[in-house]
């Protein structure tokens, strides 16, 4: 009767979380496709068809990720609203599946007396306040970032499927979800290959007893999810065009080296860790800092190694805050360690860390609220008024992110206005208001650009696209000319030049051109088109002369 009671209660709490997740990102539905969106959705042939069911899993690290979005361009083309939808109930599906791996943990046999009578209130609580934080609204608003969202979603599938099987009798079919969800967050980005390590470690912290009971209970499943690996492996090398660039960092034209990525780690994890808990200036594109020296240095240091060794030593003794740790420093692991990476700092990278850092934050705010001095009705009265404020406070904030998203000059005009020595942040701007039409201060945000960055040849040549569109083709083509000195292979610059030459009259001038930019990109569709079309009426011209 009494875990009838808990079900239900469970289910209406479960209505309840989705209602308000959904609530709070009911106003992303519009916005815009922005950065990677564009080579993923805009520019990628290969969502364009759903089948043959190979073609939008090919030649991709993320195939689920792309399946989706070939399902999404099935049903609604290129309309936005289709993608944010998705990417909404993705969201609030995973707040779903966290509330029930923190309610299950809370009723297992380890906390079962000290929070069994609080683990609905505290898996909502948790569910709640994660998936209203803002700090997640990159996640799920920059719609290519649901490869963050999925990889997410089916990593705490996998511990929920595992929790399940390890408390039920059905153990066989739940371990097989386990296998199957592990494979799916790996598909989505291979950097959830750390799973498996993730469910050891909790099924060691909460479910067993020892290592040896660990490895003969369930030594199947663990081979299944490490079969995962071999996954992450495959699909790196099937879309290696996607990553190879990132081995190669670039701060300017200086590569960064593994060293000094990891020393601005240091700092942007406790940068995550201030936007956790005060989400004031969150950024699309952070500038990138100098690595850090002396006293900038190892102050960070310090912290981290403090927050490592309790997290090492609370691990030791199988506790819930060790395990939290644990959660945080591994799934942060890929991103914030030594492999550079092309960004040092992206908010969508604490789509999972978070969950810790939320579930010891409701942990927390119930021990201090069972130290109060007053009635257990006091007590509730309180501990319901601070969760309703603060999910209020949460929502409220990711409304108001979500609105900086609604267009592309708006979400560039904040990232501009928070990075402004950013030059890749003032280059977006300056291309959404060349976009929109606004080429004056498309031109000052593109000179910016230049000034933080002079050596940006594409930054050069779409200016000068942009002042073709709009007839200004003498100032055009000087900053196509300007491209091709910074890079000679710049094959889009060559064509840029020809299209100015063709519209000045000086057709074999123009052919010239086009004929090396095709001759550099053979690929480059747009060069060929001209270069048929200046063909054609240079016979034309041919044959009228006769």
């Amino acid at each position: 009767m009494r875990d009838e009671q808990s079900n239900s209660r469970a289910w209406r709490l479960a209505t309840v979380l989705a209602v308000l997740v959904l609530a709070a990102y009911s106003n992303n539905l519009r916005g815009a496709f922005i950065l990677d969106d564009v080579p993923w959705i805009l520019n990628n042939p290969n969502i364009r068809n759903l089948w043959p069911i190979w073609k939008p899993l090919a030649n991709t690290s993320r195939p689920v990720v792309q399946w989706s979005l070939a399902v999404n361009y099935a049903l609604s083309g290129l309309n936005l609203v289709g993608y944010h939808l998705t990417n909404n109930v993705l969201h609030a599906l995973t707040a779903l599946v966290l509330f029930g791996v923190v309610r299950r943990t809370l009723r297992t046999q380890r906390l079962a007396a000290e929070f069994g009578d609080a683990a609905d209130g505290m898996g909502f609580a948790t569910a709640l306040l994660w998936a209203l934080h803002p700090l997640n609204t990159e996640s799920v608003t920059y719609v290519i970032q649901r490869a963050e969202s999925l990889a997410g979603l089916f990593a705490v599938l996998t511990l929920y499927c595992v929790i399940r099987g390890a408390t039920t009798e059905r153990r066989t079919a739940w371990n097989l979800l386990a296998i199957v969800s592990c494979a799916l967050a790996v598909g989505s980005k291979p950097v959830a290959a750390i799973t498996p390590l993730l469910v050891l470690l909790y099924d060691w912290t909460f479910l067993v007893g020892t290592w040896s009971e660990l490895w003969h209970k369930r030594w199947r499943l663990y081979v299944g999810l490490a079969a995962s690996w071999l996954l992450a492996a495959g699909f790196l090398l099937a879309g290696k065009n996607e990553w190879m660039g990132s081995a190669g960092v670039v701060y300017g034209s200086r590569a960064i080296a593994w060293t000094d990525y990891a020393k601005l780690q240091l700092g942007a994890i406790l940068h995550y860790l201030r936007l956790s808990f005060w989400p004031d200036s969150l950024c699309l594109l952070y500038e990138r800092p100098q690595p850090p020296t002396g006293v900038l240095f190892w102050l960070p240091c310090v912290g981290m190694g403090i927050l490592w060794i309790l997290t090492v030593y609370l691990l030791a003794r199988r506790s819930a805050p060790g395990f939290l740790g644990a959660w945080f420093f591994l799934t942060l692991a890929p991103s914030s360690s030594v492999i550079p990476l092309l960004h040092p700092l992206f908010e969508h990278r604490m789509y999972l860390p978070l969950m810790a850092v939320v579930a010891a934050f409701v942990g927390g705010a119930r021990a201090t609220l069972g130290e109060l001095p007053v009635s257990p009705p006091v007590k509730h009265w309180f501990g319901y008024t601070a969760l309703t404020l603060t999910a209020l406070a949460l929502g409220m904030a990711t409304w108001h992110r979500n609105a900086d998203y609604r267009t592309e000059v708006s979400i560039w005009s904040d990232t501009a206005r928070k990075a402004p020595a950013n030059p890749d942040a003032r280059y977006g701007l300056a291309l959404a208001l060349a976009t929109a039409g606004r080429l004056n201060e498309a031109g000052m945000e593109f000179s910016e650009t230049l000034r933080l960055k002079p050596e940006f040849a594409q930054a050069q040549y779409n200016w000068g696209l942009a002042l073709v569109k709009a007839g200004r083709e003498t100032e055009a083509r000087v900053h196509f000319d300007e491209a091709l000195r910074i890079d000679p292979r710049y094959a889009d610059a060559q064509d840029g030049i020809g299209v100015v030459l063709y519209h000045e009259g000086k057709l074999s001038e123009a052919i010239e051109h086009f004929f090396e930019a095709t001759r550099l990109d053979p690929n480059n569709m747009e060069a060929h088109r001209n270069l048929a079309l200046a063909l054609r009426e240079q016979q034309q011209r041919s044959a009228n002369s006769k």
